[in-house]
């Protein structure tokens, strides 16, 4: 598939509301000199299924779009009677740029959560760091993170804990708007 075709484009954004995640992940280690605990954050769009002819398929349609193949990996079953289970991620931001906005206008689920990724993501390309941020980046970061971790959970209680997002907005009241 050497040039994507519009219909596989839309294909994929359904696949990706129904068996993705579109994301921003956060982790936290020991920074190389001294105790001090150091939090990373990165864009993830991942696809994730049984059928590994799903997973193929994506990775081909991704690969047109981004030039990249994203690799094939299984996933940890949770208990022994289920299906061993595939995934495909996407977690640099240059692809993230590529991807996002090809799918973005044919998803329905994962539409606020594709916005604040590729917010998060070119910000992120933009300023071309590499570990070293400041605290209103950084702050920005978390808010976008925990942004997404809200949007993700819709599908366990029918929607996002509205006093939630409002006591976690004000709370970073203090940081500027990333459209600004």
């Amino acid at each position: 598939m050497n040039t994507v075709e519009n219909g596989w484009i839309c294909w994929l954004a359904g696949i990706l509301d129904g068996e993705g995640t579109v994301s921003i992940g956060r982790s936290t280690g020991r920074a190389k000199e001294g105790y001090r605990f150091d939090t990373h954050h990165r864009s993830l769009v991942q696809v994730a299924g049984t059928d590994v002819r799903l997973i193929d398929r994506a990775s081909d349609v991704i690969e047109s779009i981004t030039g990249r193949r994203p690799r094939r990996h299984p996933v940890k079953r949770c208990k022994a009677t289920q299906k061993l289970g595939w995934a495909i991620q996407v977690t640099t931001s240059w692809e993230v740029n590529l991807l996002l906005p090809a799918v973005l206008p044919w998803l329905v689920i994962k539409h606020e959560q594709a916005d604040i990724v590729l917010s998060f993501s070119k910000r992120h390309t933009r300023s071309g760091y590499k570990g070293a941020r400041s605290q209103e980046t950084f702050d920005l970061d978390e808010l976008d993170y925990a942004r997404c971790r809200i949007l993700n959970r819709r599908g366990n209680h029918g929607g996002p804990d509205i006093d939630e997002m409002e006591r976690m907005v004000a709370s970073a009241s203090a940081v500027p708007n990333k459209e600004e």
